[in-house]
């Protein structure tokens, strides 16, 4: 019977979440986070967030002749690599920040009062900054950075990736820097700067309503992401930062 055929189960690929939010406190977490959002409007949402990026990436699929394998080559052994720090609203990627060192509360901070703040005074004067519970995250001087320049910051629940939009949107990022294929850091980072403008705003909306942020068809026209680059390590920062993390940052695109 044709119909009995359609209806057949098939082996699907599967869409995991996080156990713990069968928990009854993630479950009143994400309750109470939710109700709190929706007295917010939705465009003036700005999720922050971290990734990894290396000279070993490659794309994961190739064409080859039916029952032949599909091969390609990759560093395994020698290979750099960069954290991006980025944000992103209903319009797209706002600002980016790349470091050849892992995320502390001192680059943060960095990302924060350099490259974000400024662009959110510039595009979102109304932000509320969400971000997860990395510890990075966590110290007061992060509610108090963004405090002193006018905005609010909301932490994500616990065990919730999927009410950040900003989570899946860095799969488009990686696509396109696995198709670069770059195989130095510093081709890695000048491949970095169009990989996040491919992030268009349609991209943008439908990530947030994927994540159940309502947003109408909002800006269409799409503007390049500041991105600022570190080119010194974490003790360096240290350093520059304490004079004026400004005159560290180069190569902004979108001025």
């Amino acid at each position: 019977m044709p119909r009995a055929a359609a209806a057949r189960a098939a082996a699907q690929k599967k869409t995991l979440r996080a156990s713990e939010q069968d928990r009854a406190d993630i479950q009143e977490e994400r309750a109470v986070f939710c109700e709190r959002v929706r007295q917010i409007d939705a465009k003036d949402l700005v999720f922050v967030d971290e990734t990894g990026i290396t000279t070993a990436l490659t794309r994961r699929y190739a064409r080859a002749l039916y029952g032949a394998r599909a091969r390609g080559s990759a560093p395994c052994g020698h290979w750099r690599r960069l954290t991006v720090l980025g944000a992103l609203s209903g319009e797209g990627m706002v600002a980016a920040m790349s470091i050849p060192a892992a995320t502390t509360t001192q680059v943060f901070l960095a990302f924060l009062r350099a490259v974000l703040i400024p662009e959110l005074c510039r595009r979102h004067p109304n932000a509320t900054v969400l971000m997860d519970n990395l510890s990075a995250h966590k110290p007061k001087a992060i509610e108090t950075t963004l405090a002193a320049a006018g905005f609010e910051l909301l932490y994500l629940p616990r065990y919730s990736p999927d009410l950040s939009p900003i989570e899946p949107g860095w799969s488009k990022t990686k696509s396109a820097l696995r198709a670069a294929e770059a195989r130095t850091r510093e081709a890695l980072d000048a491949a970095l700067a169009p990989a996040l403008d491919s992030f268009t705003p349609a991209d943008a909306r439908g990530r947030f309503n994927q994540c159940g942020y309502s947003l109408g068809k909002g800006n269409q026209s799409k503007r390049e992401t500041l991105l600022c680059r570190f080119d010194f390590d974490q003790s360096d920062l240290r350093d520059h930062f304490q004079n004026d993390v400004k005159t560290a940052l180069t190569g902004a695109s979108g001025k």
